[in-house]
């Protein structure tokens, strides 16, 4: 059998083309199974530094409960601050217009005759 030159050179870049991509999958695969671990440690931190955050949320809702306690409130107001409750005979209460008013509402709208009158002169609209 007669060999080439050129057949011998083909044969000697496709033995080192194979050996290369053995090479480089080797590296792949050791590069992902070490991106993988390394998730896996990020994975583990983070769920550490969630428990954490949940224990102190727990602390902040147990310190907000006592702090907004009726007796706490109690003890701050009367206590600390000097208030007392008002003497109930000395109250004087002082009675608002309940009715509610719109300055000026222009155009042509009809409401529910029930709870307003129409003002014809400026097309306003004025509560009862």
């Amino acid at each position: 059998m007669i060999y080439s030159r050129t057949r011998n050179v083909l044969k000697f870049y496709e033995w080192f083309l194979l050996l290369f991509l053995i090479v480089s999958g080797l590296f792949t695969i050791v590069w992902l199974r070490s991106a993988i671990t390394a998730l896996e440690y990020n994975i583990a931190r983070l769920e550490e530094e969630k428990k954490e955050i949940i224990r102190e949320r727990k602390e902040l809702l147990a310190q907000k409960v006592e702090l907004s306690s009726v007796h706490r409130i109690h003890e701050v107001a009367f206590k600390r601050k000097g208030l007392n409750f008002p003497d109930r005979r000395k109250v004087n209460l002082v009675k608002r217009n309940e009715v509610p008013e719109v300055l000026s509402v222009k155009g042509t709208i009809k409401l529910d005759r029930l709870f307003f009158n129409e003002d014809t002169r400026d097309n306003d609209i004025i509560f009862r």
